[in-house]
C-alpha cells in the first residue's frame, strides 16, 4: 500500500460491538497532556463474519480529530461492510463507528437515554431494549484486527508496551477460551500465518451516492454519538444530529459487499 512507516500499533477484537463515533488517539497524553494526537493511518482487518451479519464500518473522512471543528454545512460519510478478507484503510485522524446493530443511527434517539454520561471515556455499549433483544444479539462473531501506523519522525502512543518476540499471542489480541489450546499446540502454524500477496489484492467498489438532503421526501434525521469527554470529541453535543436522505442510507447501511460514499448535513436548527 506505500506505506513504509515503521511503528504499528494494533489490538483486536472478536465480538460485534457498538462503537461510537471517535477518532483514535494517543489515549495516554489526552489524560494526562490534555493534547489530541492521531496516528498517521488507521486500519480495520476483517478474519471471521458470522454469515449474514451485517456490521459495517461507518467513516467520517473530513470529520479529523474531533465533531464539526471546522463548522461546515456537509460532511461526507463513508460506508463500508464488514467483509471477511477485506482490509479498510483511512487518514488516522478520522472519526469512525460501528453502530450496533447496524441501523441504530437511523431509528433512535440517542440524547433521551440516561446511559450517556459525558464523563464517560470508554467504549461502553449502548442498546436500545426496545429495538431488539439484547441476548439474540451478544457474542455475535466479527473478529476484526485493527491496527494503526504511526509517524516514523515521532515517539509511539505513550503507554503501549513493545511486543515481546516470544509470547504466542501479543498483548492486545483477544482469544477466545476454546481457541487458546488448538493456538499453543498448533504453534508452528500460529508462526506461518500470511496474506496474498500484494499482487493479488483488488480494490472494493464505492458507490457514490451524492443525494442532496433538500429533496422533498427521503430526508430524515440521523442520531451520530459520539464517543467520550468533551475533551475527546472536542465538542459541546454528546450526540451529532445530521441530515440526511435516510432511504438512500438505509440501503447502503443494508447493503452486505459494496461500499458507500454518501453526503450528510450537519442539521443547524436555525434556518436549517
Amino acid at each position: 500500500m506505500g506505506d513504509t512507516t515503521k511503528l504499528v500499533e494494533y489490538w483486536s477484537r472478536s465480538d460485534y460491538l457498538d462503537i461510537e463515533t471517535h477518532a483514535d488517539i494517543d489515549e495516554s497524553m489526552l489524560e494526562y497532556d490534555g493534547v489530541v494526537r492521531c496516528p498517521l493511518m488507521g486500519h480495520v482487518l476483517y478474519l471471521q463474519i458470522k454469515e449474514g451479519l451485517l456490521g459495517p464500518t461507518c467513516v467520517f473522512p473530513d470529520e479529523t480529530k474531533g465533531w464539526n471543528l471546522e463548522k461546515k454545512q456537509e460532511t461526507p460519510l463513508m460506508i463500508v461492510p464488514a467483509v471477511q478478507g477485506r482490509i479498510l484503510r483511512f487518514p488516522g485522524n478520522a472519526m469512525h463507528a460501528v453502530p450496533k446493530p447496524h441501523y441504530r443511527w437511523l431509528v433512535e434517539d440517542q440524547e433521551d437515554d440516561d446511559d450517556y454520561d459525558d464523563n464517560d471515556d470508554c467504549d461502553d455499549e449502548w442498546i436500545n431494549e426496545k429495538d431488539y433483544n439484547r441476548e439474540e444479539v451478544d457474542d455475535i462473531e466479527r473478529s476484526v484486527l485493527l491496527f494503526n501506523t504511526w509517524p516514523d519522525d515521532e515517539p509511539g502512543p505513550e503507554g503501549i508496551q513493545v511486543d515481546n518476540p516470544f509470547d504466542s499471542v501479543p498483548d492486545g489480541i483477544e482469544i477466545k477460551e476454546e481457541d487458546v489450546a488448538p493456538l499453543i499446540i498448533s504453534q508452528e502454524t500460529y508462526n506461518s500465518v500470511t496474506c496474498n500477496p500484494f499482487d493479488e489484492w483488488k480494490l472494493a467498489e464505492l458507490q457514490k451516492k451524492k443525494v442532496r438532503v433538500d429533496n422533498n421526501g427521503n430526508v430524515g434525521m440521523l442520531h451520530v454519538p459520539l464517543m467520550g469527554r468533551r475533551e475527546r470529541r472536542l465538542n459541546a453535543e454528546k450526540v451529532a444530529k445530521m441530515i440526511g436522505p435516510i432511504e438512500t442510507l438505509s440501503m447502503s447501511l443494508d447493503e452486505p459487499r459494496l461500499a458507500s460514499l454518501i453526503l450528510l448535513r450537519h442539521f443547524n436548527p436555525v434556518g436549517c
